[in-house]
């Protein structure tokens, strides 16, 4: 069981799914070539091509590997081969992970006055390395330093 949001974001990307067209790259790898359909507003987008990896749990839009979440060509691919699509999704999205996050006790954080001194050495500017004048550095002054 998964959240609302995520259970929305799933159902979205699975009808984008659906006007992806599959092209079997490498079958027996796992590889497939991914094509999003062509809409026909004014900026003429779609129709690019996104490989995906199951085994290796990649797609090159990037969207899985940054956010742990399947996109619309993942979605594609799972229903090409007849794969629940759920099982690649992150246990962390999962009700019952979201509620744990806020089961733990939190302590108060106490006065400023009652923190530990850091144990950490001052650092002190080198003056000799201080640069005369002000903006950017020259590409000739970067080559000396």
């Amino acid at each position: 069981m998964y959240t609302p949001l995520v259970t929305a974001k799933l159902h979205g990307y699975l009808a984008n799914a659906n006007t992806h067209d599959l092209v079997p790259f490498d079958g027996q790898r796992g590889v497939f070539k991914v094509i999003t359909a062509t809409y026909s507003d004014r900026m003429q987008r779609g129709h690019n091509e996104q490989v995906v990896q199951l085994d290796k749990g990649t797609c090159t839009c990037g969207k899985w590997k940054i956010y742990k979440f399947l996109c619309s060509h993942v979605i594609a691919v799972c229903g090409r081969l007849a794969l629940d699509s759920w099982l690649y999704v992150e246990e962390y999205y999962s009700i019952e992970k979201y509620s744990q996050t806020r089961a733990p006790l939190f302590n108060p954080i106490p006065h400023k006055a009652y923190w530990p001194e850091p144990n950490i050495p001052k650092l002190l500017l080198d003056l000799d390395c201080r640069r005369s004048k002000k903006g950017r550095l020259s590409l000739h002054e970067l080559e000396l330093r």
